[in-house]
Parts: C-alpha cells; sequence; structure tokens
C-alpha cells in the first residue's frame, strides 16, 4: 500500500522480484489468522513428516520376514509385524485427519486472506492522490484487483503449503539417509547441487518472463479498456488504424514473454527429471559395487535392501568393509564359503512361476522360461556344444549333488542319447516340507528349462514321464 501512495506503479501489478514481498504476504497471513494459521502449518508438517516414514516401517517388515522365513515360523514372524502395522495404520489415519483438516482451514483462510487484503487495498486507495488515478490506466489499477490477488490465490492454496510439506519431506528424509548412509548420501547431495544450479539458471529464466508476463497483462487490459471506453473518440478522429498497431504491437509482447516464460518453466522439469534418473542410477551402480566386492550385511537390515541404503563404502580405507554403527556385524566373507541356498531359490520360483502362469497362461510360462534358461545357463550350453551331452550331466548331478540328492538319480547314456529319470524332484519334496502349494505351472520348471538347453545345445527333447505329486520325472536328450 505505501507504493500506491508513493506513486508508484507496480508494473502490473507487480514490479521487479522483491523476496521480502513473500515474507510480507506470510506475515499478513499470520496477522489475519493468529490462531488458524500456526494449526494449520502444524497439520501441514505433520501429513509431511508421516508421509516419509513408511519405508522405515516397510525396513523393519522385510528384517522380519528374513529372520523367520528359514524356519518357516510365521506365527512368530506375525507376532512381530502386526505392531508396526499398527502404529502405521494410526499414524497415516491421523495423517488422513491433518490432511483434510489443513486442506479444509487453507480453503477457508485463503478466500478470507484475499478478501480482507483487497478491503485493506480499497481503502488505501481512497487516500491516494489524483494525480495517481491521472497517471494510471484504468486498467492497470484493476489488474491490482484481479491479477494480483489472483496470483496470491495460487501462493496461499498451493504454494504455501507445497512449500511446507516439501521442505518437512526433504528435512526428515535427509535425516533418515543420514542415519544409514553417510557417504551415500553425499553423493546424493551433490547431484541435489547441480539440480540447483540447473533450476537457478532456467527457473531465473522464467521467473523474469512470468515478471514481465504480468506486466503485460496489466498494460494489455489497461489499453483494451481504455480503447473501449473511448471509442467514439477513436470513432471520431479515426485512430481505428493506429489503436489496432498498438493493440497488435502490446499484445505481441505478450505473447513473447508468456511465450518465454513457459519455454523455461517447460524445460526445466524434464531437465530436473532426468537428471533425477541419472542419480539414481549412479547410486544404484554404487550400492552394487559395494554387494560385488563380497560385503553382506547382517542384523536388522536385509541383503537386498542394504544394497539400496545401508551399505556404507569408506574410500578413505578401500577395503570394502560395511560402516553403519557400533552394533553392525561385518562379515569378511565370499559366497563359496556360503551354504547352498538353492532350495529357498525354489520357493520364489514356485510363486513367480504361478503368478506367470495365472497371468499369462502356458505361452508367457514357456517364454519366461525359454529366456530364463538362455540367459542363467549360458556356461551350461557353451560346455554342451564343446563337449556334448556329458556336460549336461555334469551339471544335472552338481545340482542334485547342492541339493544333497544323488540318490534319485539315474543316467542310461550311450554316444547319442542321454536319458534322465528322477525318483522324486527335491525341490517338490523341499515345497512340500515348508507347507507351501505346488503350483500346477512348476512341472514346466524342468520341462521348459530342459528342453530350451537341449534346443541351444543342438539335440532334441522328449519329455517322457512327470508325477504332479513328487516331481519324479523321466526325460530324453537325443543327437540331431
Amino acid at each position: 500500500m505505501s507504493n500506491m501512495r508513493k506513486g508508484r506503479p507496480q508494473g502490473g501489478a507487480m514490479g521487479a522480484a522483491d523476496p521480502k514481498a513473500l515474507g510480507r504476504a506470510v506475515k499478513k497471513l499470520f496477522e489475519y489468522y493468529p490462531v488458524m494459521a500456526p494449526l494449520t502449518m502444524f497439520c501441514i508438517l505433520f501429513s509431511s513428516v508421516v508421509s516419509s516414514i513408511p519405508s522405515l516401517f516397510v525396513q523393519n517388515v522385510l528384517a522380519v520376514i528374513e529372520k523367520w522365513y528359514l524356519s518357516g515360523d510365521w506365527a512368530s514372524a506375525k507376532a512381530e509385524i502386526i505392531p508396526y502395522i499398527t502404529l502405521l495404520a494410526v499414524l497415516y489415519v491421523l495423517s488422513l485427519i491433518s490432511m483434510t483438516a489443513y486442506t479444509q482451514l487453507m480453503a477457508y483462510m485463503t478466500q478470507g486472506y484475499l478478501d480482507k487484503l483487497r478491503r485493506e487495498m480499497f481503502d488505501d486507495m481512497q487516500d491516494l492522490p489524483i494525480s495517481y488515478f491521472d497517471t494510471h490506466q484504468h486498467g492497470d489499477i484493476m489488474s491490482h484487483y484481479t491479477n494480483d490477488i489472483d496470483t496470491l490465490r495460487m501462493l496461499i492454496s498451493q504454494s504455501l503449503p507445497t512449500l511446507i510439506q516439501s521442505g518437512a519431506i526433504v528435512l526428515v528424509v535427509l535425516a533418515i539417509m543420514l542415519y544409514f548412509s553417510v557417504w551415500m548420501t553425499l553423493i546424493l547431495l551433490a547431484g541435489v547441487v547441480l539440480m540447483f544450479f540447473v533450476a537457478k539458471r532456467f527457473g531465473g529464466g522464467s521467473a523474469r518472463y512470468f515478471v514481465k508476463q504480468q506486466r503485460s497483462v496489466a498494460d494489455t487490459e489497461g489499453f483494451v479498456q481504455e480503447m473501449m471506453n473511448g471509442q467514439k473518440v477513436i470513432k471520431v478522429f479515426c485512430h481505428e488504424e493506429q489503436s489496432i498497431e498498438n493493440f497488435d504491437r502490446i499484445n505481441d509482447k505478450l505473447c513473447d514473454d508468456s511465450f518465454k516464460a513457459h519455454t523455461y518453466a517447460g524445460i526445466l522439469g524434464p531437465i530436473i527429471g532426468n537428471i533425477g534418473n541419472i542419480l539414481y542410477v549412479v547410486l544404484a551402480l554404487v550400492g552394487g559395487v559395494l554387494l560385488l566386492t563380497g560385503q553382506v550385511l547382517t542384523g536388522d537390515h536385509s541383503c537386498g535392501h542394504a544394497a539400496c541404503s545401508i551399505l556404507v563404502y569408506d574410500p578413505a580405507v578401500f577395503d570394502g568393509r560395511v560402516i553403519v554403527d557400533a552394533d553392525t556385524e561385518i562379515m569378511d566373507r565370499k559366497a563359496a564359503q556360503n551354504e547352498y541356498f538353492h532350495r529357498d531359490f525354489h520357493s520364489s520360483m514356485n510363486m513367480g512361476i504361478e503368478y506367470i502362469g495365472e497371468h499369462y497362461g502356458l505361452a508367457g510360462v514357456k517364454e519366461f522360461l525359454t529366456k530364463y534358461t538362455e540367459h542363467v545357463y549360458k556356461p551350461v550350453i557353451a560346455a554342451m556344444k564343446a563337449n556334448g551331452l556329458s556336460a549336461l550331466r555334469a551339471k544335472i548331478e552338481d545340482t542334485y549333488r547342492k541339493e544333497k540328492a544323488t540318490d534319485v538319480l539315474t543316467f542310461e547314456q550311450d554316444a547319442n542319447s542321454l536319458h534322465v529319470a528322477v525318483r522324486e524332484c527335491p525341490a517338490v519334496r523341499h515345497l512340500h516340507d515348508t507347507g507351501r502349494i505346488v503350483s500346477k505351472w512348476y512341472r514346466y520348471t524342468t520341462e521348459y528349462v530342459m528342453a530350451a538347453l537341449a534346443e541351444q545345445g543342438g539335440f532334441r527333447f522328449t519329455m517322457e514321464a512327470y508325477d504332479e505329486a513328487t516331481g519324479a520325472a523321466s526325460y530324453r536328450f537325443e543327437a540331431e
């Protein structure tokens, strides 16, 4: 209002970008609503913090599942998981209540804020000298009540809550990341710094032209209103062509400013998004490198989750050790030293093949298992091409030896064929022993895998028999 009294135009209701203007606008909101505004801010902060912590609950639940997975004691696992789920549900309900409260309060305050501001601005304008109205177009003055007030509507109802919410989420997530991994957080912050400079470069251009756009809007509205009010004078003095030329000039400037403002704004989003994607890949690669060093984090977190957010690499030491806290157990251990875990893979394969079969049918199962065999068993296929069926027999024997089930195998081999008889499938037995239902599609993990091996190795494959109950099977490989 003081700017109006001094006779300074606001430049189409908007002068140069002034950081203090945001502070004044927020200050007035708290002046108008000294109780409601702080309550709304608290609701926004609470909902933001709650929305940032589900990953911690997921991590704890995964740790519980990992703890009881091998024993299959799901009753004990349930007793530990239920409290986490209950607490998370309570927090979500409270967050939903706070979100509902702050959206309703913000809607009420926004309309009241704009109403009070219009009244205050109108009362202040009554004290302006006549010279102010003589030196400013009516449309320019009216734009204070239309464009500027509408801009404040967006600030109070959307931009301010989003700013508070995003700021709270960033701080909470940053604290969580620092808790898990200082070095991984530093990598992420380096990407954030890059995003900041890019946003400053393109966002600054966007802000500059949005200011110019607001000025051009005010000039256009003022010109149109003046021309409409003085239309008779224009007709009398035959100034139609000159008015049209002036309008085209003002309208073209508005078009140019608007185009540049939205061009910068449109460019910023994809650039920031792609920097974020690159940063995600970099973090994933760093986590993968840590896993390839052979280090495994044991304790409260699963290895898969650790690959993303918990493994920490200390470049000052360069021994591949994991650094988290004093209670973390470190294992310098190679994969070859571990007990054979293939039996636990059977349950995952059983669930996966059930999903594929139910959603994509037999054709989908065959496509998946064929591609799976071609990629996973590349060394076996190469050995078959070099050494024939003896290489395939060695692979089958090695698998059953690791399963500690060599007694269920019988081979009949000659120069051109290999016959395999399996009295009982150890995978099916493991699924039964752990209380799981064997998928009706599980038989194809034998049939289609062996068929793909035969095809890639240059042999014919025949599935002679398969027992759904025990997984007992009989199949033959023959030279082409």
